[in-house]
């Protein structure tokens, strides 16, 4: 039993880092921008990167171990789209991450971010897509989908 709750709790705080990091990159983000900033998104997109690990390593916890059982999770469609929508956000993460440690090398005050509005639209469909995955872990543990 406590062993469950550490485990979920250590899910549910990855995911609220997971969030904030990326909700942090959109406000930080900027076409100019001074090279602390930029340094700032850097050690963000590390939290991001740290933070999703510890949520896929909690999650599988979850899925073999503790709660509802696998048959459950893995007879249930949502769970699929929530995992597939999960890669989809690393996916979509891989091109801005790039970009940042890319622009490490830069020894200007002021910083020019290359593809700017492609990587503001990525993170901005990270955000959304993370929005619609708690309603769909809501609906699937609620059996629904089954």
């Amino acid at each position: 039993m406590w062993t469950y709750s550490i485990v979920t709790y250590l899910h549910f705080i990855a995911i609220f880092m997971v969030f904030s990091s990326v909700i942090s990159e959109l406000i930080l983000i900027s076409e100019k921008m001074p090279a602390s900033a930029l340094k700032l998104i850097r050690r963000v997109d590390l939290v991001f990167g740290i933070s999703t690990v510890v949520v896929i390593i909690t999650g599988l916890l979850l899925l073999i171990s503790f709660g509802k059982g696998s048959n459950f999770y893995l007879k249930n469609p949502l769970f699929h789209l929530k995992l597939t929508l999960f890669v989809i956000i690393g996916l979509l993460s891989i091109f801005p991450s790039v970009r940042f440690f890319k622009l490490r090398k830069v020894k200007e005050d002021v910083i020019t971010v290359p593809d700017f509005k492609t990587i503001h639209i990525l993170i901005w469909i990270e955000v959304i897509i993370l929005i619609v995955i708690p309603l769909l872990a809501v609906l699937m543990a609620n059996g629904i989908g089954l």
